[in-house]
């Protein structure tokens, strides 16, 4: 099975074309604003979900809460290498072909297709 459907499957999104396309193409890529707001909604997904874990476990202070949300779990290092063991940049196709795909964009992207799911 090819990366593309592969992703629509897992994130599914088999019957959403246009959010998937809109999680995988950030501005170097021809993309737009739907790419933005696609990740901050799955940002904030990620957020609800894993507080919901934590407070789950026991930990209710918020500090606490704050602290391991970003600094353990929710950020840019993990969801980068989410988008590298998914193999989202292999599909990813900039519009400047000296682009190589950032850290930055593929953590987006892995939260864009995310807030695709939610959708």
């Amino acid at each position: 099975m090819e990366i593309k459907s592969k992703l629509k499957e897992f994130f599914n999104l088999e019957e959403n074309e246009e959010d998937y396309k809109d999680a995988i193409t950030p501005k170097s890529c021809g993309g737009g604003d739907e790419f933005k707001l696609l990740a901050l909604l799955g940002d904030r997904v990620l957020n609800l979900e894993l507080y919901e874990i934590l407070t789950n476990e026991g930990i209710t202070d918020s500090g606490n809460l704050t602290q391991r949300l970003n600094n353990y779990i929710h950020n840019e290092d993990i969801l980068y290498l989410l988008g590298k063991i998914l193999k989202i940049d292999k599909i990813m196709i900039p519009t400047d072909i000296n682009h190589q795909i950032s850290k930055g964009e593929l953590k987006e992207s892995v939260e864009a297709l995310i807030g695709a799911n939610f959708i």
